[in-house]
């Protein structure tokens, strides 16, 4: 049995407005002789030990090499891709295109309540939802919690 440990998972979809990214994911385990954090917003993982030097940074997806049928390097990285399909969407909204016709082509509110769904029922902890409304835009969030869970 480990003794002297921690283990913790966080998810969140509702974060403060200054947060560097709309959605955050974590899993941090802490012992005695060290700790591992993995994290969404960084894309990867970082480890600190007491014997070691230094703490160590991990993030395979940040950035790699791909070689096409040909042999063709590209240079791919998530936040790359992610940037550059953002843009391409901001563009087709900018030339006319409606949300609703873009359904489907980038995260939206359902998918985020149906994450956190799974989590709050995985967790099995008692929760209470809270209704947000903006009433100069006309759209309220939340529901009672009978109609989520």
């Amino acid at each position: 049995m480990v003794k002297n440990a921690s283990f913790t998972f966080n998810i969140s979809w509702i974060l403060p407005d200054n947060f560097p990214s709309i959605v955050n994911q974590q899993i941090k385990v802490v012992g005695t002789e060290g700790i591992c954090e993995i994290d969404s917003q960084d894309r990867g993982m970082l480890s600190s030990y007491s014997n070691d030097k230094a703490c160590h940074i991990i993030n395979p997806f940040s950035k790699y090499v791909v070689y096409d049928m040909t042999d063709n390097v590209k240079i791919s990285e998530y936040t790359c891709e992610s940037i550059i399909y953002f843009t391409k969407l901001l563009k087709m909204i900018k030339e006319g295109k409606k949300l609703e016709e873009l359904k489907g082509k980038y995260p939206d509110d359902e998918q985020a309540i149906n994450i956190t769904r799974v989590g709050i029922i995985r967790s099995k902890m008692p929760i209470e939802l809270v209704r947000y409304e903006d009433e100069e835009a006309g759209n309220s969030f939340g529901e009672n919690r009978s109609t989520w869970l």
